[in-house]
């Protein structure tokens, strides 16, 4: 098969396979990361809690409450880390719809040149069996004329034949003598 664009057909499709298996490793991190930071809303909200409830006996705790707002911070360190990375995918996910979007239009186009090769293969075909046929019939009236040419070779040959045999008598009816008349 023909190359266009630099793509070979029996490619794209695995081109496209390959990109939509990507697309789903990439979601499933998405996915993953979804639910940590779920998971870290959810232990920020328990350390909110926490921290009212420190923050209710800071006057007779005040290490507790030291205690509790280094838990706040750290939790809200994670929770920038972890909006961060959310980021960062939701960046690689769009960058993988961009290259995906982009794959589905070279094979869409690989595909319109194939079905235009396509095209033009068979009607190279239909006139290669027009080409065919022509020939076909040329052979026919080759044949027919040699049948004819051997036909007329073979009478000339007898015409050739009968001539010499004629030549032949006549040279022996000159070596005759001819009787000379008598007056």
């Amino acid at each position: 098969m023909p190359e266009r664009n630099g793509i070979n057909p029996v490619w794209a499709p695995l081109v496209a396979a390959i990109a939509v298996i990507g697309i789903i490793v990439i979601g499933y991190k998405l996915l993953q990361t979804q639910r940590h930071v779920e998971a870290v809303q959810t232990e920020l909200e328990s350390a909110k809690v926490r921290a009212s409830e420190l923050e209710e006996h800071a006057a007779r705790r005040s290490s507790e409450r030291e205690d509790a707002v280094r838990q706040r911070i750290d939790v809200q360190d994670k929770l920038e880390q972890a909006t961060t990375e959310k980021n960062e995918l939701r960046n690689e996910l769009d960058q993988s719809v961009s290259t995906n979007q982009e794959l589905q239009k070279q094979l869409e186009q690989a595909q319109s040149a194939f079905d235009d090769t396509q095209t033009r293969l068979e009607a190279l075909q239909s006139e290669v069996e027009s080409f065919k046929q022509n020939v076909a019939e040329a052979n026919a009236k080759a044949d027919n004329a040699n049948a004819k040419r051997d036909e007329l070779q073979a009478k000339l040959n007898l015409a050739n034949s009968e001539i010499d045999r004629l030549k032949g008598e006549l040279e022996q009816a000159k070596k005759v003598p001819v009787p000379k008349s008598q007056p």
